[in-house]
Parts: structure tokens; sequence; C-alpha cells
């Protein structure tokens, strides 16, 4: 594995939310917890060199990622997209030369699927490290520092346009199912339930 200290973590979770119409997706309870803290459970157990979590203001689900040492990096202007959190969670980064990219709103991640991201980044040669599961390629993703950096600051897609260069670790659906619609969220919720029967 891939040592842990020379990596930053960074939880994008500063999106508008605008197509969810029941308040905040990130706070919506999920298996007796609010959504956005399933990846933060899934990140405990590494030694991260920086814990760092994009949010748009302070909400009742940063609590848990404080108490977890990460940094709040608050970005208020929503209108720089996902790119534009990406940015400002780079300037908590100083000295990791590299940065695992997760998604607040993703609460499906196994631990283990992490484990294989680091795993692979011993033997990688390429700037990304992504994940996959059938059309989807995306993170949680491992990132040199420097190529994220190289990135616009504005616009939608995040570090989508690096992925041409990542090698993948694969893992079933719906590991990397995410929430953008009360309707995402209903059919997460019966997932979990699911697997937690």
């Amino acid at each position: 594995m891939v040592d842990v200290s020379s990596v930053a973590v960074l939880v994008l979770g500063a999106g508008a939310g605008s197509r969810y119409t029941d308040g905040d997706k990130l706070n919506a309870m999920l298996g007796g917890k609010p959504v956005a803290h399933h990846i933060l459970q899934v990140l405990d157990g590494f030694s991260w060199g920086k814990r760092i979590v994009t949010c748009r203001s302070f909400a009742p689900w940063t609590n848990a990622y404080t108490d977890a040492g990460f940094t709040l990096a608050l970005t208020e202007d929503v209108e720089t997209g996902m790119l534009g959190s990406l940015h400002r969670g780079l300037t908590e980064i100083q000295k990791q030369t590299r940065v695992l990219i997760c998604l607040a709103d993703m609460p499906l991640v196994p631990h283990s699927h992490i484990e294989r991201l680091l795993h692979l980044a011993t033997r990688s040669t390429v700037p990304v490290i992504a994940s996959s599961s059938g059309d989807y390629s995306g993170p949680p993703a491992l990132c040199l520092t420097e190529h994220l950096r190289s990135l616009p600051h504005a616009g939608e897609g995040g570090a989508r346009s690096l992925l041409p260069q990542a090698d993948f670790v694969e893992q079933a659906a719906p590991a990397f199912a995410d929430i953008d619609t009360v309707n995402d969220f209903e059919t997460i919720r019966q997932l979990f339930n699911a697997f937690s029967a």
C-alpha cells in the first residue's frame, strides 16, 4: 500500500444540490446517520497526511468531520462548479503528493475499495487511479496533486478530463451510486436496507 501519510483525502460536499428538493441531501438520514457520514466512516482508520472537506456552510453533518480532524474548506461560490470546489480544497494541501477525491453523497463505497486504490498506487505510473463499475468511471479517485492543480478553476466534471490517463479499480454496482434527487436517495435507502438486513 502507498504511504498514506503522503496522501491528502478531499471529500467534495459543496454542491448546490439543486435537484434534491427535500432539504440538504448530505444531512438526510440513511441507516441512522447523515448521508455524508457514510463516506467519512469508510475513510476512518487510514493515517491520511491531510483531511479536507469542502462545504457551502457549516451544517449538522459537518460536525463529525471536524471531530475526525478534517479541515472545513468553505466555498460559497457554487457557480464555479465541482472544479471550483476541487481547487478550494487544494488550497489546504501543501506537501501531500497525492489526493484521494471522494464525494460526500456516495454512501455505498466499501472500505476495501479505498484499500485497493492505495495498493494499485504502489505499482502504477499514471497520474490518476480511478474507480469504475459498468459505464461509470470517476471518484473515488487517487490523483497526483500537481495534475489536479493544472485543471481549470471553474466548471463541472471535476477531474474527469484526466480519466483518459487513468488506471482503474473495478467494483460491482451499486458501490458508486450517488444522490442527485429524492428518487436517488430512495433507491439508495432501499439498497442500504437490503444490504443491512
